[in-house]
């Protein structure tokens, strides 16, 4: 027993010290020039202003292009709606935007996402388009086109170049392109060399409107299914250049389509780690025996249903993941081989992680906050509570992250078979 109990105990001290190094060098400097500042004593209000932060960041982004193109079927998409579920955006096969119409996001109504009319329209023309739709507010465009390159595709791409914002080209409804050419082809049909036909085609007409070397961002997508042709990697690419925290702000929000969102994802809860273990040492100072510990508890629960909700596991997500692969939520979670006592009663769980050899003794670790957090040096060396706390939440995060992934395991294993 004392063997296991060594060996839980060096894990633990050796995933707190390698976690403690990879806090963001961004967020330790801030908060020690806040504690030079202010003192210790308003701490705990800045390390909680911090972790909810994102909360109040508002992320603009301006969907539009050709009428019929698929703007709100695209929307809908990005908010994991249906066509006729509440709040879902019109769609129509004829222009359904009259005017820019914002759809906020049903996980973060600081998130919009604005569906604007089609460019070059009696009611939108190129001269006054832009002003009309507020430009200057948007923080990148999407840009659709249903079929073949336009001129009014290339006037608007130009147009948002020279304006100083980031355009995605999107090419829509790639699969009904692909069903054509397959019936005009018969069995001389590539799928690959038509795609990339396609491809090709929007690259040659925007190179052609001298974009500075602007790198071409053209994505072939379909609004069925946002885990097919490009659909992952134009959210990647979209995630990766907008700011630090509205990348925070979108990240959390989005469905999973890939496993690389899934990683940023965990990056992104993975910061919030150092603000929940500061938090977790102010409660350790505490000298009234339990305090301690139920703070902790109520700082990792909160962390543990933060985390499904996040990844996208949390109980309702799971049961539209058990829906779509037509399954029981039963049958789901036995595939998934879910730690059961944390997936439905974390309290328990954390409990029993407080007692278990893992967090008996992190000695070490608390060295190691000190070693890379010096203004907290004292506050940390209070107790174990911070760094106890990282080790649980990295624990937790960890498993919640392998269930995401599993997830979209089982999805892709199941559209396989449709196709077998």
């Amino acid at each position: 027993m004392a063997g296991v109990a060594h060996d839980l105990r060096a894990s633990a001290e050796s995933s707190a010290n390698q976690g403690f190094s990879t806090f963001s060098k961004q967020a330790i400097d801030e908060a020690q020039k806040h504690v030079k500042q202010y003192g210790m004593v308003s701490l705990k209000s800045y390390m909680e202003g911090k972790l909810n932060e994102w909360k109040h960041v508002k992320v603009k982004l301006a969907i539009t292009g050709q009428s019929g193109a698929g703007k709100s079927s695209f929307i809908n998409k990005l908010r994991n709606l249906k066509p006729g579920e509440k709040g879902a955006a019109n769609v129509g096969v004829t222009e359904t935007t009259t005017e820019p119409t914002p759809y906020e996001h049903p996980d973060n109504e600081n998130i919009e996402l604005w569906d604007l009319p089609g460019v070059g329209t009696p009611n939108f023309p190129h001269c006054t388009y832009l002003q009309q739709v507020g430009f200057e507010t948007f923080d990148c465009f999407i840009i659709l086109s249903e079929s073949r390159f336009t001129e009014n595709d290339k006037w608007l791409a130009s147009s948002v170049l020279k304006g100083g914002k980031r355009f995605y080209f999107l090419r829509t409804k790639i699969d009904n392109a692909l069903a054509d050419d397959k019936e005009d082809k018969g069995t001389k049909f590539n799928e690959i060399e038509t795609m990339a036909a396609m491809r090709k085609d929007c690259e040659t007409n925007l190179a052609k409107i001298g974009n500075n070397g602007e790198r071409m961002k053209v994505y072939l997508v379909t609004n069925r299914d946002n885990k097919k042709y490009d659909f992952p990697k134009l959210l990647k690419h979209v995630l990766e250049e907008l700011p630090d925290i509205k990348r925070g702000v979108m990240v959390r929000a989005l469905s999973l389509t890939s496993k690389e969102l899934v990683l940023m994802k965990k990056e992104v809860l993975m910061n919030d780690l150092f603000m929940l273990s500061g938090l977790s040492s102010l409660g350790g100072m505490v000298p009234i025996p339990g305090v301690s510990i139920a703070f902790d508890l109520g700082i990792l629960v909160g962390a543990a249903y933060a985390q499904k909700k996040v990844l996208g596991i949390d109980e309702d997500s799971l049961k539209t993941v058990a829906k779509s692969n037509e399954m029981t939520l039963e049958n789901l979670m036995d595939s998934l081989k879910i730690d059961l006592p944390l997936m439905k009663n974390p309290g328990t769980w954390i409990k029993q992680m407080f007692t278990s050899g893992s967090c008996l003794a992190i000695g070490s670790a608390t060295e190691e906050v000190a070693k890379y957090v010096p203004m907290f040096g004292t506050l940390f060396a209070g107790g174990l509570s911070a760094a106890t706390t990282y080790y649980i939440a990295r624990q937790m995060l960890d498993k919640h992250v392998d269930v995401a992934i599993r997830c979209l395991e089982i999805t892709a294993e199941r559209a396989a078979m449709e196709l077998d």
